[in-house]
C-alpha cells in the first residue's frame, strides 16, 4: 500500500450509517471529524427534524476504537457538518485549489451492501471500500464527479460523509466531502460533494480553530521548498550554495522540537503578523521563510538540537515580522517601526518577511529607523511611540530577510561558479557565512 493510501485509510472514520474524515484542529484540546450533515440528522431525509443528540452519534476509527464526540456544528446551507472529538493526530492537508476537468480523484468510505460491511465481528478496516472518480465541474460550492466504473446505487450507500481525495506527487489532499448521488437510479454515474473550503464557514461562524496543516507538527515537511530561486543565470551554481546550507542542518530532522504550532501557541512573541487573519498564519510562505531563518541561524551558530532553549535564545535576539501584502514594506513602515521589541536585547535584529518590492539593500530599513520621529510620530498611538523609541534606544537593526537571502546567495552566483560542492564545501560555506554575518553578526548580540 502506498503511503498516500495508508494516510487516507487512517483518517477515514465510521459515523453512524455513513462515513467521515479525521482532521486536526489548531489545538490539542480536540480534533475534528467532518461528515455530511444528513448522516447525523434525526431523519436523514428531513433536515427540519434536526440533529441527533451527541449520545446518539456513533464514531469509530478504522481500528475499531469508539471515539467520544464532544459537540456538533453544521453548515447553515450545505450538507456539511463538523464533529469535535477527543484529540487525535491527523496529517491530511486540505486543498482548496480548483480541480481540473477529468482530474483523477478517489473516495474511501464504509458501504452497507454486504455481510462483510458493517459486520462488527470484523475490523472496520475491512469494511472500507474505494472508488476512482473523475472531476467534472463545480458550481455553487458543489463538485460533480464522474464514476468511470459500473456501480450499483446499493454498493455506495454508506459512503455519505466520506472524503474525496486528490493525490499529487504521492501526497493525499482532501478536496471534498461526499453527500449525494446526481440523478440517482439503479446505477451511479455521478457523485456530488461539498468542496472542502466550505468547512471554513463552519469554523468561522462558531469561532473554532482552523485546520492544522501537516507542517504545523513537523516543520521539516517544508524542507524541499526552502531556498528556491529562479532569478539567476545558472540554477546549478545557486544549488551549490543552497545544497550546502541544507546539508549543514540535515542532521536536525530527527531532533527538532520547534514547530509552527508551538510557535503560535507558546512563543508568539518571536513572530508578528501584519495584515493576517488567523487562517493566513497557516500560509506555507511564512513557515518556509521561518525554516530558512532556522537554517541560516544554524549556519552561523551550529546547534545539536532545535529545542525550547534555542527558541528562548532566538526570542532574545530576533523578532520576525511577516507582511501579508503585495504593496511591500514601504506601505507598512509605521507598523514595522513601532513593533514591540521589549523582549529583544540591545542590538537585536528585527527581520522582515515581505514578498513585495525589495529594498536596495538588506538593511535599507535602518535609514527609516534613524528617522523614526519624523516617520511615525504623527501616525501612531502612545503605546506604538513607546515601541518605536525602544527600537532607537536599543539600536535594533531592521533587516529585510528575502533581500538578505538574495544578497548572500543569488548575488554570489559568480563566486560559486568555479567551486565544487564536494571539494570546495568549506569555501562555499565561508562565502555564505560571511554574507550573513555582515548583517546578522552574533558579536553584536549579547548571548543569553
Amino acid at each position: 500500500m502506498t503511503d498516500a493510501l495508508s494516510k487516507i485509510k487512517n483518517v477515514s472514520y465510521v459515523v453512524n450509517d455513513g462515513s467521515g474524515v479525521l482532521l486536526q484542529a489548531m489545538t490539542t484540546d480536540y480534533s475534528y471529524v467532518v461528515t455530511a450533515k444528513h448522516v447525523i440528522q434525526v431523519d436523514k431525509n428531513n433536515s427540519e427534524q434536526g440533529i441527533l443528540s451527541i449520545s446518539d452519534i456513533s464514531v469509530f476509527s478504522p481500528d475499531d476504537i469508539k471515539i467520544r464526540v464532544l459537540d456538533t456544528f453544521i453548515h447553515p446551507t450545505l450538507d456539511l457538518a463538523i464533529l469535535t472529538i477527543e484529540y487525535i493526530n491527523s496529517d491530511i492537508p486540505l486543498s482548496t485549489l480548483k480541480c481540473q476537468r477529468n482530474e483523477n480523484l478517489v473516495i474511501y468510505g464504509y458501504p452497507n451492501y454486504s455481510g462483510r460491511h458493517r459486520n462488527t465481528q470484523l475490523s472496520r478496516r475491512l469494511w472500507l471500500e474505494t472508488y476512482n472518480l473523475n472531476f467534472l465541474d463545480i458550481n455553487d460550492n458543489i463538485m460533480t464527479m464522474g464514476v468511470p466504473d459500473v456501480v450499483q446505487l446499493s454498493d455506495m450507500e454508506g459512503f455519505s460523509g466520506c472524503g474525496v481525495f486528490h493525490i499529487n506527487n504521492g501526497k493525499p489532499f482532501l478536496v471534498g466531502i461526499d453527500f449525494a448521488f446526481d440523478k440517482p437510479g439503479e446505477y451511479v454515474s455521478r457523485i456530488l460533494s461539498v468542496s472542502i473550503e466550505n468547512i471554513f464557514t463552519i469554523l468561522n461562524l462558531n469561532n473554532l480553530p482552523q485546520i492544522n496543516p501537516p507542517y504545523f507538527k513537523n516543520i521539516f515537511e517544508l524542507k524541499e521548498d526552502i531556498f528556491k530561486y529562479d532569478n539567476c543565470f545558472s540554477i546549478e551554481d545557486i544549488k551549490k550554495a543552497t545544497g550546502v546550507i541544507k546539508g549543514n542542518s540535515d542532521y536536525l530532522q530527527g531532533s527538532c522540537e520547534i514547530t509552527p504550532f508551538n510557535i503560535l501557541t507558546h512563543h508568539n512573541d518571536i513572530l508578528d503578523f501584519i495584515g493576517c487573519s488567523s487562517s493566513d498564519k497557516q500560509n506555507e510562505k511564512i513557515w518556509i521563510a521561518f525554516l530558512e531563518f532556522l537554517y541560516v541561524n544554524n549556519l552561523l551558530e551550529r546547534k545539536e538540537i532545535w529545542d525550547c532553549d534555542l527558541i528562548e535564545y532566538l526570542k532574545s535576539n530576533f523578532k520576525l515580522i511577516y507582511i501579508n501584502s503585495d504593496k511591500g514594506y514601504k506601505h507598512h513602515l509605521h507598523n514595522i517601526l513601532s513593533a514591540n521589541v521589549e523582549h529583544l536585547k540591545e542590538k537585536g535584529k528585527l527581520l522582515i518577511i515581505d514578498f513585495g518590492q525589495m529594498p536596495p539593500k538588506p538593511d535599507t530599513l535602518n535609514l527609516y529607523r534613524d528617522k523614526i520621529p519624523n516617520n511615525v510620530a504623527n501616525a501612531i498611538d502612545e503605546e506604538s511611540i513607546t515601541n518605536a523609541l525602544y527600537i532607537m534606544k536599543k539600536s535594533i537593526s531592521i533587516i529585510h530577510l528575502p533581500k538578505l537571502h538574495e544578497h548572500c546567495i543569488v548575488d554570489k552566483e559568480l563566486q560559486f561558479e568555479q567551486l565544487n560542492r564536494i571539494t570546495d564545501r568549506e569555501k562555499i560555506l565561508k562565502i555564505i557565512r560571511d554574507g550573513y554575518l555582515e548583517f546578522l553578526s552574533m558579536e553584536d548580540i549579547v548571548c543569553g
